[in-house]
Formats: C-alpha cells, structure tokens, sequence
C-alpha cells in the first residue's frame, strides 16, 4: 500500500467490528507449491504472505484477532492441490492464498467454490464459470503481457514474422491464444509453433524447425531454467535471431543476456527488477517500505512474487475489514467493492465482472546489455 501499507495494517488492528471467527484466531488457508517445478516461484510467493501475516499481527491483527496460516503443499499438480484445498477448508480457513500453477489453481477451485471460500492468489485465474467467482487475483490480466510481448517483436526485434515456443501449462495455452488472436493487431505473423516439457534439456529441435518455418523471432511463453535452454539452442545453432521471454529469475536472465546480448529482450514486471529501476519510479516509492522488511528476512532474494504475496495479504485484510464478518459470501462481496485500493504493485479495483485486480498495465520491455539494464519503454 506504497509508503502508507504499515498504517494499513495499523489501522486494521482497531476496527471494532470483529470478524465471526474462532477465538484463537482468523484461519488462512495457503496452498503452493513447496515442491515440483513451480517451487522458487511459490515460496517466493508463500513468503510474501507469511512477512505480511506477520506485519498484521504485530499491528494487532484483525479486530485483535490474530491470523494463522495453515499451508499445505499442492506441488503444482491438480490432483495434489485438490487434496491440499480441502485439508486447509477442513482446517477451518475463513479465505485461501494461492500460488501460482494454473493448473493447481484450476484443479482447487471447485472445492473453494463449495465451501464458499474466497481463493486470493498470485497466479492466472481458472476458466471454469463455477469456480471464478470465488477466485481472485494480484496477478495483472494476460492480455497486459500478451500486448507488451507483441510491441516487443514490433517495436524493438522489428520482425513481422514470430515462432512462438510454449509449455503444457494451462497460463500457456491461454496466453498463446491471446497472442495468436492479437498478433495481426500489431502487424505480426505466428509462422511457427511448438510446445516443450519443462523437464526438456535440449531444445534444439523445436528452435530449428521454428527457424526452418521462417520465423525471425521466438516470442518464448514460460520461465525458469527453460529460457535458458532455449538460448543455449540459439547459440549452438549459429542463429542471430532473437529471443523475447518474461523472465522472473533474474540469474536465468543475466545468463540468457550472456549469451544472446542485444537479441534478448525481457518483457518483466516492475518487481523482477526493482533494485535496477531509476530512483524517480513510483513502483520504488511504492515497494520501500516492503523491501526494508524483505531484506532484513530474507537478503537479496527476489521480491517479485513475494510482493504479489504480500498483496493478495493486503486484499483479504481489507476485506475482512470492510465485511466484518467471516461470512464467505460477504468476504466474496467485499473483495468485489474494493476500488482503487493501493498495493504494493499496483493499484487494485476489483467487480463482480472482473477478478483480475490491476488496473493498469505494469510490464516493461528491457535488456542487459554490458551487464546493465537498458530500459526499452
């Protein structure tokens, strides 16, 4: 909540309208995953609402009643997530913090949706229509990144003709259907298309069939270690054509611009690259407080999904203020009246039509070259 969000939480601490909740306290179920290939992604995350929780209690909590997180590992699979949602509901949890597996997220839904729980998460939201609207997200709408991507190939590759290169993951799919939809809209032909594994090491063959099929550029939809496969393939096959990636580990981007230099250009939110953005940019101003907590916990890890963590925290607490009651329903309702509530990411306005909480687009087009962050927007 900028430089204001220690205050927030202060001032929650002395509402007088309690929620209906055990007398022990406020029970917040968590489900990421602690295990399987979204691990470093989610812990960032379940840290972010664990610094946050804690910031609320040590502020008094919510009308004096403290929150306890009760977390269970969904691994990133559905099946295992499903079986996490109703270990915490059965614990007693008044509302959900999710991670970010689109697939896990999909696979839980329907149990937040019976038990009428509101689900906060920092992932994309699921398409089903009975799980959506007990779903929430810090997470800014594809579309955002999807847009971002294609000014990207347009503005700064300036090629009109892309491979894209996508993962399994259901995030994936709809965002290689948005940019498919889209690309016509900024001048820009989809000429190839594969989809890799993210336990895949090598990616040679579908960089050199994407290549063979006259694409100029990989628009690459997915993150982690498999950026940086795909770079080592560009290299080994002597292309000179680029990469565009969203990257949210920043030792994978620097080893990525290592080896593609000026082809490589990063579509990122603020976040991923806090410590590098100007002194001048509001997302530091909004994220100072936030960080002299993070890095007194936690040193120089990334922030990035940590800060949406913290949000999602930030989201709920205003609802049960605003609610006052632990009432799924009337929590579900409360989040749906928040407009304009400032996080740490960005501001927040939430309906009963969109889920999606940012309002306006975050993401910046980047490049490290000669060690430095070049900033392209």
């Amino acid at each position: 909540m900028g430089n204001g969000f220690l205050r927030v939480f202060a001032a929650v601490a002395l509402v007088a309208g309690t929620p209906a909740v055990a007398a022990d306290g406020i029970k917040v179920g968590v489900v990421v995953a602690e295990s399987g290939y979204l691990a470093v992604v989610d812990q960032g995350g379940r840290d972010g609402f664990k610094l946050a929780v804690d910031q609320v209690n040590a502020t008094g909590g919510v009308g004096g009643k403290m929150l306890e997180l009760a977390v269970a590992d969904g691994k990133a699979e559905p099946q295992e997530t499903v079986n996490a949602y109703r270990k915490v509901i059965d614990s007693g949890a008044l509302f959900m913090l999710n991670g970010s597996s689109s697939a896990g997220n999909a696979g839980g839904g329907p149990v937040a949706a019976r038990a009428k729980v509101p689900v906060l998460m920092f992932g994309n939201l699921p398409n089903d229509p009975k799980s959506l609207p007990w779903m929430f997200t810090t997470l800014p709408p594809q579309k955002f990144d999807a847009d971002q991507r294609l000014r990207a190939v347009r503005d700064v590759a300036r090629v009109s003709e892309i491979g894209i290169l996508t993962d399994p993951s259901p995030y994936a799919k709809q965002m290689d259907d948005l940019l498919q939809k889209n690309a016509a809209n900024f001048g820009i032909k989809v000429v190839a298309h594969e989809t890799y594994r993210p336990t895949d090491a090598d990616f040679s063959v579908p960089v050199a069939k994407m290549q063979s099929q006259g694409a100029k550029a990989i628009l690459k939809v997915g993150v982690g270690p498999s950026t940086l496969s795909t770079a080592k393939a560009l290299k080994q096959l002597g292309s000179s054509i680029p990469l565009i990636a969203n990257e949210t580990d920043w030792v994978v981007a620097r080893a990525v611009a290592d080896l593609l230099g000026s082809n490589f250009i990063m579509v990122v939110f603020p976040a991923s690259i806090y410590r590098e953005l100007p002194q001048a940019h509001p997302f530091r101003k909004n994220a100072s407080e936030f960080m002299k907590l993070w890095v007194g916990k936690y040193g120089d890890r990334d922030p990035t999904w940590g800060m949406l963590g913290w949000d999602a925290v930030s989201v709920a607490v205003a609802a049960l203020k605003k609610a006052g009651t632990g009432d799924g329903q009337k929590l579900r309702d409360a989040i749906e009246s928040l407009q304009n509530f400032q996080g740490i990411t960005t501001t927040y306005t939430f309906s009963k039509e969109n889920h999606f909480g940012p309002s306006k687009n975050p993401y910046l087009v980047v490049q490290i070259l000669d060690g430095k962050m070049k900033f392209l927007d």
